[in-house]
């Protein structure tokens, strides 16, 4: 077999780019989160980190809206009971 196997996606949301950097700084400087580190390095073979930058959805906010006031489900989701 060739290519990923398996993957492990974390998704985190903070309140700005910066919040974020602020955020990794900290976590660097603290020994648990060496430990844990260096705890997963001995897990995986290849390391990859995306900082995404979400689209912008106001304009698609009155379509959940309304959906949500007709009780019907939102583009592409269940309804809700």
């Amino acid at each position: 077999m060739i290519g990923v196997q398996h993957q492990v996606v974390w998704y985190r949301w903070a309140e700005s780019v910066e919040a974020l950097r602020d955020s990794r700084r900290k976590a660097a400087g603290s020994r648990a989160w060496a430990r844990y580190s260096k705890a997963l390095r001995t897990m995986y073979t290849e390391h990859e980190t995306k900082i995404l930058v979400p689209a912008p959805v106001a304009a698609m906010t009155p379509l959940f809206v309304e959906a949500a006031i007709k009780g019907r489900p939102a583009a592409g989701g269940k309804k809700r009971r």
